[in-house]
């Protein structure tokens, strides 16, 4: 790289320099087009800054007059065209010599400056490759795009599956809360309380009822599994149902966090618990 176009990099990143020659690219194989009424005027562009550029030009224009540019690389004449490999600035005439016209660009904002100078910078570092143009920044765009989607696409769907997660862990709580209350009033009214229970909670959602898992703890003493039939309403199980005394219903269920076919925690599993006072 020679000295001169390092020069210009270092302005362009901002490091102070002479300001008499700062970030000038001489030859830089730019042409602009400029619109005065008539036809588009193709000239080519003998230094070019982040600022501004010098026009080889035989056309006698005055200072401070504003005109619309088209910049591009080559020659091409179709780049005219605002689809074509271009960038459209405005700019205001400085100065104006036998060699030609200088302009300083006229930025409408600080995204465009800092736009122009990424693609200049581009420019000059990529030896000349054309490097502007509304077709080069999308297909940019599109490759971002392509980029990020996977992590996008992989972000969406974890929280859509922490969501799902969430929606079976409320629907878990709220029907042992329903399951642990019809408990409590069914003293003296069951043979099989654990039955009873594991068949509110399991109605009571939209849970799959073959995933559930039970432990009843009743008065004391603990039963497991969906059914603990008694020979009557005063033995065994439903006779552990004594008023005053407690009746905890606890129930498990395992939540799903795969994503694309990982699952990030396969040990994962929901538990609800809850405890009433026997009526």
């Amino acid at each position: 790289m020679c000295m001169h176009t390092k020069k210009v990099i270092g302005w362009l990143r901002g490091e102070p320099q002479d300001r008499r020659r700062a970030g000038r690219y001489e030859s830089p194989g730019l042409f602009a087009h400029y619109y005065n009424g008539e036809e588009p005027v193709q000239q080519a562009i003998l230094d070019v800054s982040s600022g501004g550029a010098f026009i080889k030009s035989s056309e006698r224009l005055y200072p401070k007059t504003v005109i619309r540019l088209l910049l591009h690389a080559g020659e091409d004449p179709a780049a005219v065209e605002e689809d074509a490999t271009g960038l459209v600035l405005h700019a205001t005439v400085t100065r104006v010599t036998a060699a030609g016209v200088g302009v300083k660009f006229l930025f409408l904002n600080e995204r465009q400056r800092q736009e122009f100078r990424s693609i200049l910078r581009g420019y000059i570092t990529s030896g000349g490759t054309p490097a502007v143009g509304r077709r080069g920044e999308r297909g940019q765009s599109i490759l971002e795009f392509a980029l990020c989607l996977p992590l996008l696409l992989l972000i969406v769907t974890g929280i859509m599956t922490f969501g799902i997660a969430l929606n079976n862990y409320l629907q878990l709580t709220g029907s042992v809360n329903i399951g642990a209350r019809l408990l409590a009033v069914s003293r003296g009214q069951t043979t099989d309380p654990c039955s009873l229970t594991s068949t509110a909670v399991s109605q009571a959602s939209l849970l799959t009822a073959a995933s559930l898992s039970y432990t009843f703890v009743l008065n004391g003493t603990t039963y497991t599994g969906t059914t603990c039939s008694s020979a009557s309403t005063t033995t065994g199980a439903a006779g552990k149902l004594v008023q005053g005394a407690s009746a905890k219903v606890k129930a498990t269920y395992p939540c799903n966090l795969s994503v694309f076919g990982v699952n990030y925690a396969p040990s994962c599993t929901m538990t609800a618990q809850t405890t009433e006072i026997v009526q």
